[in-house]
């Protein structure tokens, strides 16, 4: 669902005009995404911006000076999260000839909250020259 649908905009800002819906709805889809970028959300996979649920996919570790290095948690970007789908960490930068953690190495933290979540991992830490790449699904369900 859209912050704000092209009908309801007609109806309740435009007294039942419909001329230049193509153009009026490209303006409220261009705000929709300038609200998500300033409320901090992420490009989704697709590179898209919206606070409505969407699939993200989060690299960390790649840099050495990032702060998930010796950690076992990583914060995720968009928030509420719904599902975490995949969790790859590849010492080379190389996810295509990675192998993706099972469930029971990681769990999540604070899903379904307002907070960021965190993904946190069981037994397994993020060391120098590591990357790690966590799929998941983040968002409201219904604005």
């Amino acid at each position: 669902m859209a912050l704000l649908s092209l009908a309801d905009y007609q109806s309740q800002w435009l007294g039942g005009d419909t001329s230049d819906a193509t153009a009026r709805q490209a303006l409220l889809d261009g705000l929709a995404e300038e609200i998500a970028r300033w409320l901090g959300y992420p490009a989704t996979s697709t590179g898209a911006y919206t606070v409505e649920s969407a699939s993200y996919v989060q690299i960390e570790g790649e840099n050495p000076f990032s702060p998930f290095y010796g950690s076992a948690h990583v914060r995720l970007a968009a928030a509420p999260v719904s599902a975490v789908s995949e969790v790859m960490i590849v010492a080379d930068g190389d996810f295509s000839a990675g192998t993706a953690l099972t469930s029971d190495d990681y769990q999540t933290r604070d899903l379904l909250s307002m907070d960021r979540a965190r993904v946190q991992l069981t037994g397994v830490s993020i060391t120098d020259g590591d990357a790690i790449r966590v799929s998941y699904t983040a968002g409201h369900s219904s604005i």
